[in-house]
């Protein structure tokens, strides 16, 4: 889309230029977590950062699994525990992984 603009002098002018995008976008899935506890039994926090979401499914692999938008979930045995999220915006999604590491009681 061209837009034309006429002065009726010369000289300098000072122009802004604001673009809208409406509705457009993917969902950028991020998240970061915390825990009380470094060893099992250990319960997480996990902080939903993601950005222009309407919905999201965690796996925390040891095989549960929510929809929650910030789930806390313990673990209760040791491991090293690859956590997935998926945030999604009507067909589009994005994906992040981070391992979690639980030593030993």
């Amino acid at each position: 889309m061209e837009k034309a603009s006429k002065f009726r002098r010369s000289g300098l002018f000072l122009i802004g230029l604001t673009t809208l995008l409406a509705g457009c976008g993917r969902p950028l899935a991020k998240f970061s977590y915390d825990g009380d506890e470094d060893h099992a039994p250990a319960r997480i926090s996990f902080d939903n950062q993601s950005e222009k979401a309407e919905s999201y499914e965690w796996d925390f692999g040891d095989g549960n699994f929510s929809g929650e938008e910030e789930p806390t979930h313990e673990y209760r045995t040791s491991g090293n525990y690859l956590v997935t999220l998926k945030a999604t915006k009507g067909k589009k999604a994005s994906v992040v992984q981070q391992r979690i590491l639980i030593d030993a009681p």
